[in-house]
């Protein structure tokens, strides 16, 4: 059996960068909750979360399981499920939530893809 050390290290890193991520997304949470006055700016930023992770969850249990059950889950099969969960984000999103990114983020699709892939780690860390 050969080891692939190249592969065992990506997984590693991936799986700290995934802890990272899921621990920031808690502290903007709590700190929206807590310094955040504006209910609507609330409500738009819990939007937009809930937006990403039903949209990651959809895609994973539409594409990415099939895939993967199958062992076919490979980089190329990973761009694609990244362009489904964008195109799924961008249909389904709420005119405020697509207003605040307008207004407030500059690359809102690099926005997008960082936000899809701090949910995923958070997923895989929860165990889902």
């Amino acid at each position: 059996m050969e080891i692939n050390l190249g592969s065992i290290l990506t997984e590693v890193i991936l799986w700290v960068l995934g802890i990272i991520m899921t621990a920031i997304g808690g502290v903007i949470a709590v700190w929206v909750e807590k310094y955040v006055k504006d209910e609507q700016l609330k409500t738009t930023l819990a939007s937009f979360h809930d937006l990403v992770r039903n949209s990651v969850l959809e895609t994973y249990q539409i594409y990415v399981q099939e895939l993967k059950d199958k062992d076919m889950f490979d980089g190329e099969a990973q761009k694609t499920a990244l362009t489904a969960c964008l195109d799924l984000i961008k249909a389904n999103m709420p005119p405020r939530v697509e207003k605040w990114l307008k207004t407030n983020v500059s690359d809102i699709e690099g926005y997008l893809k960082n936000s899809i892939e701090a949910q995923i780690g958070a997923l895989k860390n929860s165990g889902k």
